[in-house]
């Protein structure tokens, strides 16, 4: 899987996939590197994807004015303002330590998060356990099955593979 170097990146990039379309995500991300992310001193085109604080710093309704990620905003204005403020340190959820129930759970409480993007979250950290369900997935087990599925049925159909089904997926 490819992985952000930060959990922080990862999870706003996963919430910018959410009931969108990949080019839309793309462009979200897009303007939120272009609108707040650092240059680099050796080559001042090229931006960094923004730091918490960066976003934080920003007052919220200037974010989503710029951002323009819908009901997004407030699920990665908030995100940061608590990483921002150390209430939250995302890279503890790589702990390997933490079962993989809890950590689902630790995930879906964050705003914006909901059971797709908290498994894809999981497979990013090395957790298989879950599927990210989404259209793609229903319509891949749907051709598989040769009918129509609904989410727990995907669920069902990776089951067997028990703590890999993610990454059978």
């Amino acid at each position: 899987m490819l992985c952000s170097p930060t959990v922080w990146e990862d999870c706003c990039k996963v919430i910018l996939t959410t009931n969108t379309t990949w080019s839309q995500t793309v462009g979200m991300t897009r303007r939120f590197v272009e609108s707040y992310g650092s240059t680099h001193a050796s080559d001042p085109v090229q931006k960094a994807f923004p730091e918490p604080d960066q976003v934080a710093a920003i007052p919220f309704d200037s974010f989503a004015n710029t951002a323009r990620f819908g009901y997004r905003n407030l699920a990665v204005h908030s995100l940061a303002t608590a990483i921002a403020s150390g209430e939250l340190d995302m890279e503890e959820f790589r702990d390997s330590s933490v079962s993989d129930m809890k950590l689902w759970k630790r995930l879906v409480a964050l705003r914006g998060v909901g059971p797709y993007a908290a498994s894809c979250l999981m497979i990013y950290l090395g957790r298989y356990s879950r599927v990210n369900v989404d259209s793609w997935a229903r319509m891949m087990v749907s051709k598989e099955v040769g009918r129509p599925v609904s989410d727990k049925e995907v669920h069902e159909f990776f089951a067997p593979h028990g703590e890999w089904s993610g990454l059978v997926y």
